[in-house]
This record gives C-alpha cells, structure tokens and sequence, in this order.
C-alpha cells in the first residue's frame, strides 16, 4: 500500500471515528458527497511545506524521510533534489530513497498507534514529568454529575421569542409565550432561568469550560473540561464534554502542561481535536483561555 493511499484511509477512519460517539461532529463532517481526495491533497501538501508528517508506508519509513531537502540528506551530506518546491497531488509521493534503520525505529518507538490518526508524541525529559505521566494513568475519568454540573455552570441558557410573543426554551425545547420587554423569564417546564432573545434563529452552539481541582501521587492537578452545546429549538438540548488540558504542580512549585492538540491552520481556539492523546506540551498562549472557568466543588 502505498503512503497516499495510507494516509487517505486514516484521514476517512479518523472522521469515521468522531462520527460514532460526537453527534455534532458526525453532522458537519460525516458527509458523504465530502471529496476525500481534495482533503488529503491539501494536507500532504501543508504537511510537504512543514517538511515532515508522522505517516509511514509499508516498510516502516516515514513518507518525509524519503524527500532530500536542498541537496542535502540527515548527514550533511550531498543528494540530489528533485521536485522540492512542486505540490503533491492524490496518489503521487517521491520516490523511496531510504533512511537508516536507527531513524527508522525511532521514529517508530516516538509514534503513538492509540488513535486512528498517529501524532508524534512527546516524551518525558525529566523526573517531574515522568512522575506526571505515571500519575496521570491513575486519574479517573469525569462522572456524569461533574459533566452534568459544568455544563450547568459554564454556558448561557436562552430563550428564543418572536415578535408575537411566541417563546422556545432553548434548553427543553418547551414553547411558552411572554409579555414583550421582558429579558430573563423562567421556563415553566424545566425551571431553567433563561434570558430572552428576540431572533427567528433556529438553532444555537455554544462552547464553554470547567476545572476539578485534585491530587494524585503528591501531585496538585486541575484537570479542564471542554463542553460544546448543541440546541435547536422544539429539542431537547444535547452537549459533549472532553478533557482537554492538565495543570500538574509539585510541592516545589514545579509545573507541567499536558494537553490535547488543537486543529492546524485554524484561527479558532477552541477547535481542539478531542481524538488525540493527552501528552506534556508546552504552555502555550492558546491553553489561558481555560483560566478563571468554575471549579467544581467538592
């Protein structure tokens, strides 16, 4: 099998994937008149300018080892180029010119197999963060409560009302009516407190993040939760809740982030790739985003 092929059917396993268990993502992107092709051209071709991807073809070898760079290999020494600044089109990959099996198992041994997508992951370089990746596998995940109360205490709750009066509750989807004026009103179904919005909107997603604060192994850690609604009038309200972020303090004061990816060439900050692994990152001006959300009380 060659790599294009490869890499085309982990793109289409990976959103085969997210569309089982996340409801929202299944609908924006589990389409099937999607062109898988035009996908994985335009990411072989971001991933040829970055000049290297994490996917390997059948003997091991990762598809950017196999393309010299400005004439040189690993070792300094001459090659020659062909093709270094042409785009990569569907089903067309340099041709194989081989590493040495020491970059090969490397690579290999650096490569998480735990998702459909492979990410290179990055490993511990001291002994605080080895005692927080071993600590972090003894971390349970959220309860349905803990979910169920961030989703309360970290998004907005509406209703939507025309100019007739006619009112939905965009929480339980119960459609009531109220005097004009009014901004906030009490549904009479579910008792949610609702702020009014006078729109003919049919739908509603918002994105919001909660922390629990715990200890592990000696270890301080807040663990942040990413929530994202799904709301659409006359229905009951629907959320997905990931672990996106950990904060891991020692009793020196030592810290250490380990954290989801976000999705590449996007502006968006909260458009994190909940498939991938929880690993050490660096504190990044994308990760304060998640500071001053609730706490879940204890």
């Amino acid at each position: 099998m060659d790599a294009t092929r490869a890499f085309k059917e982990t793109i289409q396993a990976y959103l085969e994937q997210m569309a089982e268990y996340d409801t929202l993502f299944a609908k924006r992107y589990a389409n099937p008149k999607k062109n898988i092709n035009d996908c994985a051209t335009f990411i072989l071709n971001e991933v040829r300018k970055s000049g290297c991807c994490g996917f390997e073809d059948d003997d091991g070898t990762p598809a950017c080892s196999r393309e010299p760079c400005r004439g040189t290999d690993r070792r300094g020494k001459g090659r020659g180029t062909y093709g270094s600044h042409q785009a990569v089109s569907a089903g067309v990959l340099p041709q194989d010119v081989g590493t040495q099996e020491a970059d090969r198992q490397e690579r290999t041994d650096r490569t998480s197999t735990t998702n459909a997508i492979q990410f290179l992951t990055m490993r511990p370089k001291n002994d605080f963060q080895r005692q927080v990746v071993a600590a972090m596998r003894k971390l349970r995940p959220a309860t349905k409560r803990q979910m169920q109360w961030g989703y309360d205490n970290s998004v907005y709750f509406y209703a939507y009302r025309l100019k007739n009066g006619n009112t939905t509750c965009m929480e339980c989807g119960h459609a009531f009516v109220t005097e004009g004026g009014k901004e906030e009103t009490v549904c009479p179904h579910c008792g949610k407190h609702l702020t009014i919005k006078e729109t003919k909107k049919q739908k509603l997603s918002q994105v919001g993040y909660f922390s629990i604060i715990t200890a592990v192994d000696g270890l301080q850690v807040l663990r942040y939760f990413f929530i994202r609604t799904h709301q659409r009038k006359e229905e009951q309200s629907t959320f997905v809740c990931s672990e996106v972020m950990q904060r891991w303090i020692d009793k020196d004061g030592n810290t250490c982030t380990t954290s989801k990816l976000r999705a590449p060439y996007s502006y968006c900050i909260d458009d994190w790739l909940c498939g991938s692994n929880l690993e050490i990152r660096t504190h990044s001006t994308a990760f304060p985003i998640v500071d001053g959300c609730s706490v879940y009380p204890k």
